[in-house]
């Protein structure tokens, strides 16, 4: 049985990669059914909850509903059922059309039921379908031939007033088609499916950790190479059909079939792409891939003061900034609670950055999945997973083994102890007289940083709206010897984020006047003392071994019994020099299962009778090279070990004995 491989490409750029639809399904006549920008709905009778995002067949987005005692109903095409229009949705009338949905219940769903339905522009009702939901996705349809005079149509999916109680349920995958019956798949409003196969000449791309021990992921990368005789894959030419265009962001999803089961291999976004130039060349183009770790080091983030948080409460605040929650999240809940997140953000950071304190602060793991969701394991998933699922006894093509590679037996762990200071302290004043013009220019919105007498960053648990007289004085001259004109001016806190401040100046006065030095914020301060470093040492190790030291800067942990906790863990699992593979490579000929079915945090065992070795590692890196059109397909995985000498669980021992006590590290 051979694999065959399936590229597709985002081709209209409507963030869903469609595999599924046929030239015979008719295209979709609702706008942007993906993302539901642009269609105007309304939940009403319940709650619209935020809209979720999940990497299933009928779309990345979908509605999250709450119904309550009464009736309650989205109603798509209309802002207002009740008291709004339905202009949104055209028809014309003799012409037959199917509405469809992919819904699913989530709660108290069981023996209701439901009604899909089609309404004309006067609320009247045009078709009705009675719908059973279940905990899995199921299509829904309903198919109604407009009469004269009816033209346009508003879609509804709702709960009647006989079924009492709170129910919640989801809604995805809207379409409306000029057909009799409804496509068997979603075709996104797509004419055809994605693929983009017979293109792709070869194929290369790495996902994981940079080396074992990390905490967060190394950047997503990746390449394709497609074959250009006729142009279609050069971005200049103009769209034509049958032509790709390649942009920057558009999703890109490989997958492989064997043996009649699909393996989702890699889906992640186009960098860039190169075409090779000139009629006698190549005639090719590379097409280069990264994944959302470029976007999260580029993208700036800020929040308030987070207090009593887990790290995946602390990853939802950063994913939720700047669009950054268009990606689909798979989160633990964190084990550890951190007393204080965000004041040492200044007034900005790289997202990857408290992605990357937090993720290690916790000990656990941060990255990207093969579906290019953004998965976040707290500190036991990885540890706990105990049975392998793959053996490779001396039958890799290759495998880099080293002893000694990861020994570590000098632990520091510098933390930040933090301190509240008095209310009403200052938090910040201003240095110089500031400016405010008349008329349109009334308006100034600014950040402040806010700086302990040390001029260390710091947070804040509260901020008192200044109050004009005792925090802000405001006058015509800017050395103050003009007219007082402390009441044309209003000084407002927009937002508390990080170790910032966003304030708002206006100014009612018909004249220039000016902010004066000294104007000032209260509140109650947060503040960071020196870093401390909790250090932790084996002096045997060292003595037989020389100093191998790791330190970690791990500013969310503001004691020093937690820090020693922390460097403890890590001597532990590495004082003790130990043989270990870090990376081993096998291909299609030998491992064809594997190489599909294998991925991130995977326990695999590795045996070599010439190493004398046999342990047990986890995948925490994949490297997949795809050429000959298919026909050659090499993997190579970084390894980490997963059985550190003092790690044990509860019922299980190294003989297989049960055991009644354990600690684990």
């Amino acid at each position: 049985m051979t694999t065959t491989y399936h590229i597709a490409l985002d081709k209209n750029g409507d963030g869903f990669v469609n595999v599924d639809a046929q030239p015979t399904d008719p295209p979709n006549l609702l706008p942007n059914p993906v993302t539901f920008d642009g269609l105007p709905l309304v939940f009403q009778g319940g709650t619209l909850l935020p809209s979720q995002r999940e990497d299933f067949p009928y779309g990345t987005a979908y509605f999250d509903l709450q119904g309550g005692s009464a009736s309650a109903g989205l109603y798509i095409g209309t802002n207002n059922f009740t008291s709004g229009t339905i202009n949104t949705i055209p028809v014309t009338p003799g012409v037959t059309y199917t509405a469809v949905c992919w819904a699913r219940g989530v709660t108290s769903f069981s023996g209701v039921t439901f009604l899909w339905r089609v309404y004309d522009q006067s609320k009247n009702l045009l078709a009705s379908q009675n719908v059973a939901l279940t905990a899995d996705w199921a299509q829904q349809a309903v198919t109604f031939t407009p009469g004269a005079g009816v033209t346009h149509v508003c879609l509804a999916l709702e709960k009647p007033i006989t079924a009492s109680g709170t129910r919640r349920w989801n809604v995805a995958g809207l379409m409306l088609v000029a057909a009799g019956s409804a496509p068997g798949s979603f075709n996104a409003g797509d004419d055809l499916n994605d693929w983009i196969t017979t293109d792709v000449l070869e194929m290369e791309w790495r996902l994981g950790l940079a080396q074992a021990y990390d905490s967060a992921a190394a950047p997503l990368t990746g390449r394709l190479l497609l074959r250009n005789e006729d142009g279609r894959n050069s971005p200049g030419f103009p769209i034509q059909p049958g032509q790709t265009p390649l942009f920057p962001g558009r999703l890109i999803q490989i997958q492989a079939t064997r043996d009649g089961v699909i393996y989702r291999l890699l889906q992640t976004t186009i960098e860039r792409t190169e075409p090779a130039p000139g009629s006698y060349g190549p005639r090719t183009t590379t097409v280069t891939l990264s994944g959302p770790e470029r976007e999260l080091a580029a993208t700036v983030v800020l929040s308030n003061l987070l207090v009593n948080i887990r790290a995946d409460g602390v990853l939802r605040t950063v994913l939720s900034r700047e669009g950054l929650g268009r990606y689909v999240q798979s989160f633990d809940t964190g084990k550890v609670t951190f007393s204080y997140v965000g004041d040492t953000w200044l007034d900005g950071v790289p997202a990857a950055l408290p992605i990357r304190q937090v993720t290690e602060a916790e000990g656990g793991r941060f990255f990207t999945d093969r579906r290019g969701r953004l998965v976040f394991y707290h500190r036991d998933r990885v540890r706990s997973r105990v049975t392998p699922q793959a053996t490779f006894d001396e039958t890799a093509e290759a495998v880099d083994y080293a002893f000694g590679r990861d020994l570590v037996n000098q632990v520091r762990v510098r933390v930040r102890p933090r301190g509240v200071g008095a209310p009403g302290s200052t938090l910040w004043q201003l240095e110089n007289p500031q400016l405010l013009r008349p008329g349109s220019a009334n308006t100034r919105i600014f950040t402040v940083r806010m700086r302990d007498a040390s001029d260390r960053p710091m947070g804040a648990l509260a901020v008192i709206t200044p109050i004009a007289g005792v925090d802000y004085v405001a006058n015509t001259q800017p050395d103050g010897t003009g007219l007082d004109v402390t009441a044309s001016l209003t000084v407002a806190v927009l937002a508390v984020e990080g170790s910032a401040v966003k304030l708002q100046l206006t100014s009612s006065a018909s004249t220039n006047i000016y902010l004066l030095t000294g104007a000032r914020l209260r509140g109650t301060p947060l503040y960071q003392a020196d870093p401390m470093v909790v250090e932790q040492g084996d002096s045997r190790s060292i003595t037989r071994h020389g100093l191998f030291a790791r330190e970690y800067d791990l500013p969310y942990i503001d004691t020093i019994d937690s820090a020693d906790a922390r460097a403890k863990t890590e001597l532990a699992r590495r004082k003790n020099p130990g043989g270990a593979v870090s990376t081993l490579s096998l291909s299609d000929v030998s491992h064809p299962l594997p190489i599909l079915e294998r991925t991130l945090f995977d326990r695999i065992t590795v045996k070599d009778a010439q190493l004398r070795h046999e342990a047990d590692y986890f995948i925490i890196a994949e490297v997949h090279h795809i050429d000959l059109g298919g026909y050659r397909h090499r993997v190579t995985w970084t390894l980490e070990a997963a059985n550190p000498a003092n790690a044990w669980q509860l019922g299980r021992s190294a003989l297989g004995q049960t055991t009644r006590l354990g600690v684990k590290y």
